[in-house]
């Protein structure tokens, strides 16, 4: 007997680093102490994930997101004190001796920014462009949904998956590594703080981020697990907004004043995540304002591809960006038009020789001309803003081969312009590959 009972023991006791974590924001519950922070964590070769105790929330972590390349490190998110930024730019200069080059703001609430003016004065900064003007160092607005920078040759995008937590979040993705910082989108097992927030377009923020498939959804507030149950506590907390906005819906509908909405919730499950004390009461009666059309538009200059885009440049770059070729010439005419799911593409060189019809030349060489030097289709489409790319499946061309074919194209926004083509350096020339990049202006 006691063989089998020291057995039996051996077989469940398994080491403390690979049991099932408790599911919870609370450090305590976890079995932790405010010491036991800032801790650092290797997501990938360079990324590293950064957790210290929230000062507004202390049982709660804020997160980072650090990205070392040759080139200098990005930061995603600050910190809410002095005293944390100095301790984030001191725990950096472990990693690496490169400079802090950018910080990335995702939320503009204190909690992530009130320590901002520590980071050294060569830092530049980032953030919506509603976000920017709040922020007490000069920020760059980010416009557009998704805003590429190269570091050292690490690819690093920042986007704007829509209007959730504050109406003026960002995201930071790292597309080689597939590693997604959401900043307050997604918050680990912290009940919804919705009473800044937009809830519909957050729903709609959280799909858009599921439909990445990131290996990692980092959270802004909450533990930076295993990738593995990050990527299903992100599906929970949009699972958690949902139910907040049926129950406010359900409540509301029912006549119930919001000044009793609480009383009355059915959260389900989600009513023993943290906080939940703090944030329901303002969650409920965000949602009430929704229902009741109270809350602020979306501005209607939030960029998107949708719309009639006049062609005002057509080149095929070489790697370190150089223009090698123009393949419609220096002033190629041409038009995109997306319109919900349908697309149009049209280009033409306006270089082609007129053809007398007092001397017409051979209907063959008349045929290639018109075919180098005018391409043309259309079809469905379905476009994912946040990722930059339209997958078009054309069932009109002027060439019969792609009909029926599937054409993926990518796009990002720069100073008002579209910037439009296929997947980077699959343009033969030879031996070099190169980029094409389509230039387009709103038509207005």
């Amino acid at each position: 007997m006691r063989v089998l009972a020291f057995a039996l023991l051996c077989l469940v006791a398994i080491p403390q680093d690979q049991k099932e974590p408790v599911r919870t924001a609370d450090i305590t519950v976890r079995g932790l102490k405010t010491t036991d922070f800032p801790r650092i964590k290797k997501l990938a070769e360079n990324v590293y994930s950064y957790e210290q105790i929230d000062p507004t929330k202390r049982v709660v972590t804020v997160n980072n997101l650090i990205v070392v390349t040759t080139d200098g490190v990005l930061i995603a998110e600050s910190q809410g004190t002095v005293e944390n930024v100095n301790r984030l730019v001191a725990d950096v200069a472990t990693l690496t001796p490169q400079p802090i080059k950018y910080v990335v703001i995702g939320s503009e609430h204190g909690d992530h920014v009130g320590g901002i003016e520590a980071f050294p004065k060569t830092v530049a900064f980032f953030a919506s462009a509603s976000s920017a003007p709040k922020l007490k160092r000069p920020a760059e607005a980010v416009t557009e949904q998704r805003k590429v920078l190269t570091m050292g040759g690490t690819e690093i995008d920042i986007l704007n998956l829509g209007r959730a937590h504050t109406g003026g979040d960002l995201e930071v993705y790292l597309p080689r590594e597939k590693i997604l910082f959401m900043s307050e989108v997604f918050v680990n097992r912290v009940f919804p703080s919705m009473a800044n927030g937009f809830p519909t377009e957050w729903i709609a923020a959280l799909r858009k981020a599921e439909a990445m498939d990131a290996s990692w959804y980092i959270p802004a507030h909450g533990f930076v697990d295993s990738a593995a149950v990050l990527r299903e506590e992100e599906r929970n907390y949009r699972l958690a907004i949902e139910r907040v906005m049926s129950e406010a819906k359900r409540l509301h509908d029912s006549g119930v004043p919001v000044d009793q909405a609480l009383e009355r919730a059915d959260f389900g499950p989600y009513a023993q995540w943290t906080r939940r004390e703090n944030n329901a009461a303002g969650a409920l009666q965000r949602v009430y304002m929704e229902l009741e059309g109270k809350l602020p538009a979306a501005p209607a200059s939030a960029q998107s591809i949708q719309g009639r885009w006049k062609l005002v440049a057509a080149e095929d770059l070489r790697a370190d960006g150089t223009t090698a070729r123009y393949p419609w010439g220096r002033h190629p005419v041409g038009s995109i038009v997306v319109e919900g799911t349908a697309c149009y593409v049209q280009i033409m060189s306006s270089d082609t020789p007129s053809f007398s019809s007092a001397t017409p030349p051979p209907v063959e060489q008349m045929k290639a001309t018109l075919l180098s030097s005018y391409i043309a289709y259309s079809g469905t489409c379905a476009i994912d803003e946040a990722a930059g790319k339209v997958t078009l499946k054309v069932d009109a061309a002027w060439r019969p081969d792609y009909v029926g074919t599937e054409q993926i194209r990518f796009f990002r926004f720069d100073n008002g312009r579209l910037l439009f083509g296929p997947a980077p350096h699959s343009i033969r020339s030879g031996e070099d590959r190169l980029s094409r990049r389509l230039t387009l202006e709103r038509v207005q």
